[in-house]
């Protein structure tokens, strides 16, 4: 059975297109008003791009599909999935954050560097992991709209009625949590890269690890259905980013102070 025109609200769509624009087009602005305010973020932007995909899309996926592969019963153990989720989230990403800044830090250790890492690093994963399904969602739901017959492309009519029963609200949540991350990300390469300048020492590598870890519990609770209301779970995120935020620009004056 097809979904009769006009199913989705104009809402969900102005919603969904709204979480779109945040998920791939803020990352871009970032870029070009970093650019000009600071200039060679460009390559440090790639890179991070580049870190994210080997360290979190590669590795930590090669992990995964090994550990649950080993220990199917993990998902189902709530602590031990929690723990182990946003532990290897933490350490793959902040490790492939600390190479990829030592790495550019050799011939540019400019705070623009750190800044233009950050915006790749999240960047990245905002519009390949969020925007582009959004994108994709956005489409469907516009060709339902339209009439159109998706059930050659395999949607189920439980899928595209999901879609249209939802709350235009809910299509809002995937957008600010790419917001929230990627202000996330940039706080943390800020971290690093003080670390891999000697602004800080290394032990703070670790602390950029739990931070990360910490921010991703209620996602991974949300995910294992300990949590089923998302609300709270993009507020721990949010609280969580608000507080590593605040936590590096205090360690950054206070590096400048004694760098001075």
């Amino acid at each position: 059975m097809m979904l009769p025109a006009s199913s989705i609200p104009t809402l969900s769509l102005v919603y969904t297109a709204v979480s779109v624009g945040i998920a791939i087009l803020v990352p871009i602005a970032l870029l070009i008003i970093c650019q000009i305010r600071y200039g060679h973020v460009l390559k440090a932007a790639a890179v991070g791009a580049l870190c994210f995909f080997l360290g979190a899309m590669v590795l930590e996926s090669l992990l995964h599909s090994v550990v649950f592969s080993l220990f199917p019963a993990l998902a189902f153990v709530p602590v031990a999935y929690v723990s182990y989720g946003c532990l290897a989230a933490g350490l793959f990403e902040e490790t492939a954050r600390l190479v990829g800044l030592k790495l550019l830090c050799r011939k540019n250790a400019s705070f623009s560097t750190g800044l233009g890492y950050g915006i790749g690093h999240g960047g990245f994963e905002s519009a390949i992991m969020v925007g582009l399904s959004l994108a994709a969602n956005l489409y469907v739901m516009v060709l339902l709209n339209n009439g159109v017959d998706l059930s050659a492309l395999g949607l189920t009519d439980a899928q595209m009625s999901a879609l249209s029963t939802a709350a235009p609200a809910s299509f809002l949540w995937s957008g600010a949590e790419r917001f929230v991350s990627i202000v996330l990300h940039i706080a943390l390469s800020i971290l690093i890269w003080m670390v891999v300048t000697k602004r800080l020492s290394g032990g703070f590598y670790w602390v950029a690890v739990f931070l990360h870890a910490l921010t991703n519990v209620s996602a991974a609770l949300y995910q294992c259905g300990v949590w089923t209301n998302i609300a709270l779970t993009e507020l721990w995120a949010l609280a969580i980013t608000l507080l590593t935020v605040f936590f590096v620009y205090f360690l950054w004056k206070k590096s400048s102070v004694l760098n001075n």
